[in-house]
């Protein structure tokens, strides 16, 4: 005998709050022992994905990237032995399109790969990434009849679903016939995430370091100098004295506490790092001025709009 229908949901929804599911009546509440959903380092984002990909970066075009999403239209398959009836099949799989080879991770992906076949290394980012704005999301995916410009409705009587982990489709209620009819679904256009995963933003193995240099007198820091990793590094080259400045979080709009950066003075010109308006520099008897040609320190956020100074820091 297998496990009843509520005994399934039970597990399910217990899981999903952090607990286990040890006897059939007990509420989530009355459980004592912990659960979680399980995952590798292997298959986490590691990048901050932009919420407004369309808005903010411009990706509105097929295959347009930010070196962290890419806007793929995919391919659709039958999965085999999914029939309920003659030629209707519930399942259906994903796969990168001709010309759609993807590096991620060091290994690329070729025209044709499933996305299931990644191993976690192929998923479409969920709307839950995206920022609603006036009913829509950006990482609202759509699907398309087998002719490429058709559109399947999201609430299409079909009722579908998409697995964004690992690129499987589920249709509920297939026509009978859907299979071998052009009207069944052929392409899904999302975006894939292509950027970093946990394991190599943390050094999983090798880590291989950003490094920007600047020659200006004053440079005021982006959200580009800032990524998960903690890794990166800006040299100051400039034969003058020269400032770095930290804006306000209404402009590193991406950097969360926790992120840090490093400042070199590779040139002979001495560094100065100071906080915009608004922003607090916390340093050592209040010095934030690099000591001497190539020395070096690191800015870390604590918290909002405040920093840590640490390092080879003077008063003069």
């Amino acid at each position: 005998m297998g496990l009843t229908d509520n005994n399934k949901k039970a597990i399910s929804f217990k899981k999903l709050v952090g607990k286990a599911h040890t006897q059939q009546d007990f509420t989530f509440s009355e459980e004592a022992l912990s659960s979680s959903v399980s995952m590798s380092y292997q298959t986490i984002f590691g990048e901050l994905i932009d919420p407004l990909p369309v808005t903010n970066g411009g990706l509105s075009a097929l295959n347009s990237t930010d070196g962290i999403v890419k806007r793929v239209k995919f391919e659709i398959d039958l999965i085999l032995d999914t029939q309920i009836g003659a030629n209707q099949s519930q399942g259906y799989q994903l796969k990168l399109p001709a010309g759609g080879d993807v590096t991620i991770g060091g290994v690329t992906y070729s025209a044709g790969t499933y996305l299931n076949a990644g191993l976690g290394n192929l998923q479409i980012i969920p709307p839950l990434y995206g920022q609603v704005v006036l009913g829509t999301n950006e990482y609202d995916v759509t699907l398309y009849q087998t002719n490429g410009t058709s559109e399947i409705a999201k609430f299409d009587s079909i009722d579908w679903i998409l697995d964004y982990y690992n690129g499987v489709l589920f249709i509920q209620s297939p026509p009978a016939g859907y299979d071998i009819s052009a009207t069944r679904p052929g392409y899904l256009e999302a975006y894939l995430y292509v950027g970093d995963y946990l394991k190599d933003s943390i050094g999983g193995g090798s880590s291989i370091i950003g490094i920007e240099s600047d020659v200006s007198t004053l440079y005021n820091l982006s959200n580009s100098n800032f990524s998960l990793t903690d890794n990166k590094l800006l040299r100051m080259s400039a034969s003058s004295a020269n400032i770095v400045v930290i804006p306000d979080d209404a402009t590193l709009t991406t950097v969360v506490s926790g992120s840090s950066l490093s400042i070199t003075q590779s040139g002979v010109g001495q560094t100065t790092i100071s906080g915009g308006t608004g922003v607090t520099l916390q340093t050592s008897d209040g010095v934030s001025k690099l000591r001497t040609q190539h020395s070096t320190a690191t800015i870390i956020k604590v918290t909002t709009n405040t920093w840590l100074l640490i390092g080879d820091v003077t008063a003069w």
